[in-house]
């Protein structure tokens, strides 16, 4: 589990994050990039995401919590999610190059991993 800019995502243990923690690559191109959204309307940012990237992939989540469009049109594949849980908005995306070396459990844990990373000093 890697944590940047109050985001977070977790890939397997071969994959290599960057010093800001905010990528992570694998040595045949794999790839993760995750940033933090400014979303004052979740709906309508989903609503806008899905016109801009659905346009050569399908939806495969849409729901309140979640957004994830997966793109086989161009190479290499994408999967663009977007995460908000009404405290912050999380969005990356997974770029596979050489799909025989990641199994589609483990873009599925990736994509599902991403979201918020609040953290409270407070652990009572």
């Amino acid at each position: 589990m890697f944590v940047a800019k109050g985001c977070r995502y977790a890939v397997p243990a071969t994959w290599r994050p960057s010093p800001d923690r905010s990528q992570a690559s694998t040595p045949d191109g794999n790839s993760i990039s995750l940033w933090r959204l400014r979303v004052t309307n979740w709906a309508q940012h989903r609503s806008q995401l899905k016109v801009a990237y659905s346009a050569d992939g399908r939806v495969r989540e849409d729901s309140d919590a979640r957004l994830w469009i997966e793109s086989n049109a161009t190479k290499p594949a994408r999967h663009f999610v977007a995460v908000s849980d009404s405290l912050v908005a999380c969005a990356a995306i997974v770029e596979i190059r050489n799909s025989n070396a990641v199994a589609e459990s483990d873009i599925e844990t990736i994509v599902e991993s991403v979201g918020g990373a609040q953290w409270t000093t407070d652990l009572k």
